[in-house]
């Protein structure tokens, strides 16, 4: 188990984000560094897939969004992601995401 330390002392989950433009290698980094450091990686479009193959109800939503060419509004992305973050299987061990801009809603339209 990797501990890390920080200015407080051990913290208990690590969480990383990568920020860039399209096509600047944040997946690549993203993966390399996840399984370096013992977290687990989430990004929009890896939500979104599972959302709409497990046809839940936000993925139904997003659906909508996504088949008119639009991006998907910001509270139905965090609703995915928080909805993730609360799996036992991804809770205690932090997160990396390479998309914290889309979160934010700063992206370009």
């Amino acid at each position: 188990m990797m501990l890390v330390f920080g200015k407080y002392g051990e913290i208990s989950e690590l969480k990383i984000i990568l920020m860039g433009p399209p096509g600047s290698g944040k997946g690549t980094q993203s993966s390399y560094i996840s399984s370096l450091v013992g977290v687990h990686q989430v990004s929009s479009g890896d939500l979104f897939r599972d959302n709409l193959a497990s046809e839940t109800e936000l993925g139904l939503m997003a659906k909508n969004f996504m088949d008119n060419g639009d991006y998907v509004p910001d509270d139905i992305t965090i609703r995915m992601v928080l909805s993730w973050i609360d799996e036992p299987e991804h809770s205690g061990k932090g997160f990396f995401s390479t998309d914290f801009q889309e979160l934010l809603g700063k992206r370009k339209h």
